[in-house]
């Protein structure tokens, strides 16, 4: 199914190029010619008034220049508990405010642009909020949490200084990331997975139309998803389509996203299931004091999103809906429907503050559909996915219910309750020389999960905060698959039918000491049973962090790590004596500012892997494994893995109207399978180097409009691939590859290159966002697996080329 996904999206891509070549066309003179009025207006206002003085008979008045509110709340990053009498002081470039804070924090009429809030408190690690986009749409509401931080200080000041704040301690190397830089990075598209690669130890793990990441030179597969802190299965539209663990596009709007982390090593013990990293989505609240909306039209699709009050009192609600433009345009009759994608998603968060608590019921949604036509003239046939028709409908949704609330002076207690379901119906018939459709694949695949987490966490002294937590998953699943045997012709058969559920529980606990003012311990425990193998693992976690210098920290952290299949793995081919894939990982990081705005960080790893399924008899593992909806192999526990490297990061946040952020990694990744022979793995790319770079303008009569360029270079060393054997693929009529020199191949190193441009207009109670964005500007090929040319009569590897142009507006009132 890999390879016709490919096929059907790369001809919805060129109908995305062909839409967006329109919308380019008047977008880009919209946004061309408001940049020249505004520089133009901005540098004759004096000609242009003595001007409209001399023509009209009524004096002319400037309009007031738009401001927004900037609020928000101050708490202990341990314990979630307000901390009043907190400082906080709001920046821009022309004058700053600050207040003494009740726990909660408000500024009124503050001028658009971007300013910085800075928040401090007595025996707490300062932090700066640097950056923060005001704009006249939108209130700016933050939510601070600073870290406790043994000191004798007795009194803490505010300043105005542009100092580099030093990041919060963490148990693990972790990126924290605003939705603003998801949306202003060029190739992101407000899609947070293709944000991250943008991060060092990050690498794109599918084509540029996919967002599947690869951290570490682990599968993407093997990345965590989570939702306020819940576990989730992949939440992408058409998920695993070209490479499991990735999608089209994330199905969480930009809109509700809170400022979320992305965890690349040694993750605290709140995390399981995950061995290549954990990307942890917060949903914000909604805005309790006023009524906010958003419209926005663009090639990806339409958005509309709205927040606001509820019922008075301290409640908010929140949702974004989405539908894509090309499947409008598809139920219209505008284009094909064999080249219309089909997605739409919802997501919301209902909160209220009360005297029990805090309760938030929050959920997101999505229903995806894309079909596939085959070429009835067989001259036409460039390989066999030429002569396949295919039909793809999913479903999923996560609703959760999340009750906050303080126990005494110095404790938290958070509960989460959840219910997951997704299900997948994939069905492809394939024309054989006599232009007849067979019967080729049949999957049915419906899961669900029910989710009951709690945290206990409290702080002990000045020096002591602990986290205890338990979570208990009921997996349920029913499965029924037919389909060939690895695609060969003429093996179709049903070969597997399953239904029921199993549990899989863990308890958790992590504590924090705070030995010095300059060096603290952090170390954790997690306890995980798996009920349908009867696995159980039990996995410590501890980090030591030492601010060597009042400006120089560095960080040792280990973590033993386990992940868990998909059920389908271990319910098809009976693979239920199979026990998780097992992780550790070290790391080693040295982090330090250079000057007034840059910030680097070095960070040395080193993860071994255990316990790799593989099959017994050649050199495939499920380190590799990249998508096959018909998977049925028998495995055994019986491959090692390695990977080692080194990453670099080098970042100026926007500040003085421009950004930076150099990132590069050097790695090894490899695997020895059961032949035991040590090779690379398919996500060896050996060395990734990424470059962005961002411009700000404020342009206008009053400057109030901004004006961005984005930009993002990336260089990686190729990935290896696998040679086909040709007597085998010719005896069986499919392309076999050979075993015995997996991965002994690599392409050449790529290099992509992505843009972005942004004019947002203000004004006084509403802003305008026109986006203009191209993802793979050069149109760098990208290689595939082997295919069968007909024409040429030969095994070649597939090539495709996607250029992904965006253009879209936004409305924010």
């Amino acid at each position: 199914m890999q390879r016709k996904t490919q096929h059907t999206q790369n001809s919805a891509g060129r109908i995305f190029f062909g839409l967006a070549k329109i919308l380019m066309a008047l977008v880009g003179a919209v946004i061309s010619l408001l940049a020249i009025a505004g520089i133009f207006l901005s540098r004759c206002r004096i000609v242009l008034l003595s001007l409209m003085l001399g023509c009209l008979t009524v004096a002319a008045q400037v309009p007031d220049a738009p401001v927004q509110v900037v609020r928000g709340s101050v708490a202990d990053a341990a314990t979630s508990q307000p901390l009043p009498g907190a400082a906080v002081i709001v920046e821009w470039a022309d004058g700053s405010r600050g207040m003494a804070t009740d726990g909660r924090f408000r500024f009124d009429a503050v001028p658009v642009g971007r300013c910085n809030v800075r928040a401090a408190f007595v025996g707490y690690a300062p932090q700066t909020v640097s950056g923060c986009l005001v704009t006249s749409g939108r209130e700016v509401v933050l939510d601070i949490r600073l870290d406790e931080r043994p000191s004798d200080i007795a009194a803490v000041e505010v300043v105005g200084s542009g100092a580099a704040t030093p990041a919060l301690e963490r148990m693990q190397a972790v990126r924290s990331f605003t939705v603003e830089e998801a949306s202003r990075y060029a190739g992101g598209i407000d899609d947070p997975a293709r944000l991250a690669t943008a991060f060092a130890g990050v690498s794109a793990g599918g084509n540029v139309q996919d967002n599947a990441i690869s951290v570490h030179g682990n599968a993407p597969s093997a990345l965590l998803w989570c939702i306020d802190g819940i576990e989730v299965p992949n939440p992408c539209h058409f998920s695993g389509g070209n490479v499991a663990g990735g999608g089209f596009v994330t199905n969480i709007s930009s809109n509700v996203m809170a400022n979320s982390d992305f965890h690349t090593a040694a993750f605290p013990s709140e995390f399981g299931n995950a061995i290549g990293g954990v990307f942890d989505i917060r949903l914000r609240q909604g805005n309790a004091d006023r009524s906010q909306h958003a419209f926005q039209v663009g090639v990806m699709g339409i958005d509309a999103a709205s927040e606001g009050p509820l019922a008075g009192g301290d409640a908010s609600y929140l949702f974004n809906y989405r539908y894509s433009t090309l499947g409008l345009m598809g139920h219209l009759g505008l284009v094909p429907e064999d080249q219309a994608m089909y997605y739409q998603d919802l997501s919301f968060k209902v909160h209220a503050a009360t005297k029990a608590g805090q309760f938030s019921l929050w959920g997101v949604g999505s229903a995806d559909k894309l079909r596939g036509i085959a070429e009835t003239d067989s001259a036409q046939w460039e390989d066999d996915q030429d002569r396949c028709r295919n039909l793809w409908k999913e479903r999923s949704g996560v609703v959760g219910l999340t009750h906050s609330i303080a126990v005494g002076r110095f404790g938290y207690l958070r509960t989460t309750a959840a219910a997951y379901g997704c299900s997948k119906d994939l069905t492809q018939d394939r024309l054989d020389s006599a232009l007849v459709f067979a019967d080729d694949m049949d999957v049915f695949a419906s899961s669900g999960k029910l989710t009951l987490q709690s945290t206990l966490s409290g702080r002990f002294g000045r020096s002591l905060s602990v986290s205890l937590g338990a979570a208990a998953n009921n997996l349920l699943y029913d499965f029924d698959f037919s389909g060939t045997e690895r695609e060969k012709p003429g093996t179709y058969a049903h070969y597997a039918s399953a239904s029921g559920s199993a549990w899989r529980t863990a308890v958790f606990a992590q504590a924090r000491y705070a030995a010095a003012a300059r060096l603290s311990l952090r170390a954790g425990l997690r306890v995980e049973h798996f009920g349908l193998t009867g696995s159980t693992t039990v996995e410590p976690r501890a980090s030591l962090t030492w601010q060597m210098t009042p400006l120089t920290s560095v960080l040792i952290a280990y973590g033993l790590h386990s992940r868990y299949e998909d059920l389908s793995v271990y319910l098809v081919a009976d693979n239920r004596n199979l026990r998780p894939t097992q992780a550790s990982h070290f790391v080693v990081s040295l982090s330090r500012p250079l000057g007034r705005h840059w910030h680097a960080k070095a960070e040395a790893y080193l993860q071994t892997l255990t316990d790799i399924p593989c099959t017994p008899d050649d050199a495939f593992a499920m380190v590799n494994f990249k998508q096959d909806f018909t998977f049925r192999r028998s495995l055994v526990n019986n491959a090692l893995g390695r990977n080692y490297g080194l990453d670099l990061t080098l970042e100026r946040p926007l500040a003085a109207g421009y950004y930076c952020l150099f990132s590069g990694t050097v790695h090894s990744s490899c695997y020895r399978p059961s032949d035991g022979r040590w090779r690379s793995t398919a996500w060896d790319d050996r060395y990734t180097v990424n470059a962005l770079f961002g411009r700000e303008m404020y342009v206008g009569a009053s400057h109030h409009n901004v004006l961005g360029f984005n930009i993002k270079c990336s260089l990686n060393g190729g990935r290896p691939y696998t040679p086909v054997d040709v007597a085998a693929s010719d005896n069986c009529g499919a392309v076999v590859e050979n075993e015995d020199a997996s991965f002994s191949l690599r392409d050449g190193a790529e290099c992509f290159v992505d843009f972005s441009a942004t004019y947002r207009i203000n004004r006084r109670r509403h802003s305008s966002v026109f986006t203009f964005s191209v993802n793979n500007l050069l149109g760098t090929e990208q290689r595939g697996s082997y295919v069968f040319n007909h024409r040429r009569q030969a095994y070649e590897r597939d090539s495709y080329t996607y250029r992904l142009p965006i253009v879209s507006y936004k409305l924010e009132f």
